[in-house]
């Protein structure tokens, strides 16, 4: 940079980043007399000021002695839900009478009712065989009320469905094909039964009964179900579980690394083009980025920025390739090197050979700051400030003040 003047005051160096040995420009103080020269260091970070960059995390919710977590990590993750269910019993209508199994669960919906001609009303005939349950009726004749005394009288009827009308009584029956009930959903302890739509998630169990490891058992042996979520028993297996309202998963995150754009994100991250970083993780870093290595940070935003291998590419904007996210539920942190340089003010006859002005001045700084070095005319025409960075990074101002 050329000096600026102004009045007697010059900018040697504005702005410069140094990260290595640096000689600034010399300056002209041949009619400058007494003179001070200010260094001031800026833009650097230390260590107490890592950042922390979360990895994409996985959604999770507990319910009673089971954790349920999101097979991907993502805030997508969050839009996945737990309902436990009792158990529901199989029914169906027909004609003018409702047939509802006796025991809850998806086993009711074997049962099937038949009604075949050549009975007598009020003499109707029941048979059952397994879950088939025939009634010979008179056609057309026999009413509903009848039909149900007939089955109600059958213990065997009896012992798999309950009948109710639910028309009209009085009302004649026809013969009907064989009819499942339907519906039955779950079943007693250790026949639980999941259901999925979309992204909810319904068990359906024997309520105070069906234990966590039956649970966690019927979920585990759906697709579509375990392709949504991994179960873990962390309370007691054996412990009963209670019917419960839908939960959604929660804390689910979307990655602060973008692949796409290789950037990291942290909230007011307060770190400067070129400052040199290492990084820790508790996971796997990213593809394209490794551990014990030193990264110079381009500042893209205040809240995020991308790393470079170098502080020439740091400059001009070239960044490290980040071709894959890491570990997820890892948290990255972004440690900058601590600044240590020295400030030395340097005279010359020439512009050739130079000298240090007194040894005595030359000043170590490790922390953002200004250096003022006082010179009474020391006889040389030229001045220079020399700087050496032994870890770190900072932008250097020098400014030439006249005194007199």
């Amino acid at each position: 940079m050329a000096d600026r003047e102004f009045g007697k005051v010059k900018y040697i160096v504005k702005d410069k980043p140094v990260s290595t040995s640096f000689n600034s420009d010399s300056a002209s103080i041949e009619s400058w007399g007494n003179y001070s020269i200010q260094v001031n260091v800026k833009n650097t970070a230390e260590s107490g000021d890592a950042i922390t960059v979360d990895a994409a995390k996985k959604a999770t919710v507990d319910i009673a002695d089971l954790t349920y977590t999101a097979d991907d990590a993502g805030a997508a993750g969050n839009d996945i839900s737990v309902e436990y269910l009792d158990s529901v019993k199989a029914s169906k209508i027909i004609q003018d009478l409702t047939y509802t199994a006796d025991a809850k669960g998806s086993a009711g919906n074997a049962i099937n009712i038949t009604y075949v001609t050549g009975g007598v009303a009020g003499s109707e005939v029941v048979s059952v065989s397994t879950n088939d349950i025939t009634v010979t009726i008179e056609d057309g004749v026999s009413t509903a009320t009848q039909i149900k005394a007939a089955l109600d009288g059958d213990g065997s009827a009896a012992a798999l469905v309950d009948i109710s009308v639910s028309g009209t009584g009085t009302n004649t029956q026809d013969v009907q094909a064989a009819t499942n009930l339907e519906g039955g959903l779950g079943g007693a302890a250790g026949s639980e039964e999941v259901v999925v739509t979309g992204e909810a998630i319904q068990v359906y169990i024997e309520d105070g009964v069906s234990t966590a490891t039956q649970v966690k058992t019927a979920v585990d042996a759906l697709p579509a179900a375990a392709a949504l979520v991994d179960v873990t028993v962390t309370g007691v297996g054996s412990n009963a579980q209670a019917v419960t309202a839908e939960t959604a998963l929660e804390d689910g995150a979307d990655s602060l690394v973008s692949v796409a754009n290789d950037t990291l994100t942290a909230t007011a991250h307060g770190l400067s083009t070129g400052v040199i970083v290492q990084l820790t993780t508790t996971g796997t870093l990213p593809t394209g980025l490794a551990l014990a290595t030193d990264y110079y940070v381009i500042k893209v935003d205040a809240n995020t920025i991308k790393l470079a291998s170098s502080l020439n590419n740091a400059l001009a904007g070239t960044a490290v390739d980040i071709t894959a996210d890491g570990t997820a539920d890892s948290t990255i942190t972004v440690t900058p090197e601590d600044l240590d340089v020295t400030v030395e003010l340097q005279a010359s006859l020439d512009q050739s050979t130079w000298i240090d002005v007194q040894d005595s001045l030359d000043t170590n700084v490790t922390a953002p700051g200004s250096v003022l070095f006082d010179v009474a005319d020391a006889g040389y025409p030229f001045v220079r400030v020399k700087t050496t960075v032994t870890t770190g990074f900072g932008y250097f101002d020098i400014i030439l003040f006249a005194k007199d």
